[in-house]
């Protein structure tokens, strides 16, 4: 009985043994064609800077085991092959960037410039005065403006009594009182003259701007006395917004005019005589 149990222990034993001889035998086989591929990797990258010396001392090192049989046209044409792939993620991330820069400008188009309130207001006076009435969007579009904002001038100017609202309660349409050109009653409606209802100012000669001063101070007189800001005087003068603060600026200069606020409180008056 004892000399069966050992044969047999024996026998399992050598079972064990040979299979952990085969398990190393695979593993060293797999060890060196791994390390095989990555020699023949590394002699693709480093192609362009390899010199006949260089192999002749790899193929003798225990790197170079193997590696007798591989044939230089094989290293030549993976190196060709390589070359493209390695090129077009580079140049699809060019392609993607350059796509995202177009993209952003797109949107920066898009996207209005910030306005001044008193920019927004000029520019809805303007569009205000002219032959047809408007409504929010028209107002919203020409002013560059997002149409809450508009709305909220309308209204204020609707409570000051400068325009007034035609068409339908769904669909309004706005107007400035009184701005019809009476020039139209005598040149007709095809008159050139007719049609400009803005006053056009010269502010390059020294006659022009004192004139334009004059229209200011004399506006300024018609006004309240809690003050007019500049878009009423605007109004009330015509010419273009640079102008009148231009105007404005000689005349709180020469001390003929005074000014009190900022931004869109800003309001002006006439000085008081000492």
């Amino acid at each position: 009985m004892g000399g069966a149990g050992d044969t047999r222990e024996n026998l399992g034993h050598r079972s064990h043994v040979a299979f952990l001889d085969r398990l190393q035998a695979d593993l060293k086989q797999a060890l060196t064609q791994h390390q095989h591929d990555l020699v023949i990797q590394l002699l693709h990258k480093r192609f362009a800077e390899l010199t006949l010396d260089d192999i002749q001392a790899l193929l003798k090192s225990p790197l170079g085991r193997g590696l007798g049989k591989v044939r230089v046209a094989d290293l030549v044409s993976n190196v060709a092959t390589a070359a493209p792939a390695s090129e077009k993620p580079q140049a699809t991330s060019k392609a993607k960037v350059k796509a995202r820069r177009q993209g952003k400008k797109r949107r920066e188009r898009k996207q209005p410039a910030i306005r001044s309130s008193d920019e927004i207001l000029n520019a809805v006076l303007t569009a205000l005065a002219g032959d047809e009435p408007l409504n929010q969007v028209e107002l919203a579009t020409v002013a560059r403006a997002d149409r809450k904002t508009v709305r909220k001038m309308l209204a204020a100017l609707m409570a000051a009594g400068r325009i007034q609202v035609t068409g339908t309660q769904a669909r309004p349409r706005y107007s400035l009182i009184g701005r019809s050109d009476p020039n139209k009653a005598t040149r007709g409606p095809t008159s050139k003259a007719g049609r400009n209802t803005k006053t056009k100012v010269n502010g390059r000669s020294v006659a022009g701007r004192e004139r334009y001063d004059a229209a200011v101070l004399e506006a300024l007189r018609a006004s309240p006395e809690a003050g007019t800001s500049s878009t009423d005087l605007l109004a009330a003068t015509g010419g273009t917004l640079p102008q009148l603060r231009l105007a404005l600026g000689r005349l709180v200069a020469a001390g003929k005019v005074h000014r009190e606020g900022e931004r869109d409180q800003t309001r002006y008056t006439l000085s008081s005589p000492n």
